[in-house]
């Protein structure tokens, strides 16, 4: 996407740089929110799995900073694929800069009394600080207002596909099944309930995946 946009910029092509941007802002939300989502759910399975005895307090670790899938994503797609492209490497230096004085002073204040906790809660804080920067600098060249606002379904849609898949795993799952086969249910109920209810309400990222999977069926069937 980087040399798409880096190509149509150098053309004056405005309205298709924000076509390029809109689509990756998407998709990253379209994938980052059921990821959250996922991993915050089967944390307390995978935990003794991965790591073993002794590191129950890495499941809390865990779930703090899972939101940092999305904020490093989305300002990946602003810093790496617009600002780098369209040579302004100078409002990405600025943004990264604020984050990291963020985070050192929260990690300071912060990891003294809460440790690995602290260290968390001064992550994410300093990655928001960061993915707003960059949405406050681009505002003028790019429609962040309109990103923002198509996104809304997939935090909708998401925050659905949690709740579900929280209450049958409280109601059922976890009293009855453990470890590797949890966790599979788990992110299978939750993939099915998500992306079933896009589908239902015709969201354009499945659309575009129907058709591509579609198409090269068609392809390799001729």
């Amino acid at each position: 996407m980087s040399s798409r946009i880096a190509s149509v910029h150098s053309e004056g092509k405005k309205e298709q740089v924000n076509e390029y941007m809109k689509k990756s802002f998407n998709f990253v939300v379209f994938l980052t929110i059921p990821m959250m989502g996922v991993i915050i759910l089967v944390a307390k399975e995978f935990v003794p799995i991965f790591y073993g005895k002794g590191y129950e307090q890495v499941i809390d670790l865990i779930k703090i900073i899972s939101p940092i899938l999305i904020l490093i994503g989305l300002s990946n797609v602003i810093g790496i694929q617009y600002l780098i492209p369209t040579k302004q490497q100078k409002k990405l230096t600025i943004s990264v800069i604020f984050g990291s004085i963020i985070n050192i002073i929260l990690n300071y204040i912060l990891i003294l009394n809460y440790k690995a906790i602290g260290a968390s809660i001064a992550t994410i804080v300093a990655e928001f600080t960061v993915t707003s920067i960059q949405l406050y600098l681009v505002r003028k060249e790019l429609s962040v207002k309109e990103m923002l606002k198509n996104s809304k379904n997939y935090i909708i849609v998401g925050i659905i596909m949690f709740v579900t898949t929280l209450l049958i795993s409280l109601i059922y799952l976890d009293n009855n099944i453990t470890g590797i086969y949890n966790i599979i249910i788990k992110s299978s109920i939750a993939s099915i309930i998500y992306i079933g209810i896009l589908v239902i309400i015709k969201d354009k990222i499945i659309i575009q995946i129907k058709e591509r999977i579609l198409s090269k069926w068609k392809k390799k069937k001729n």
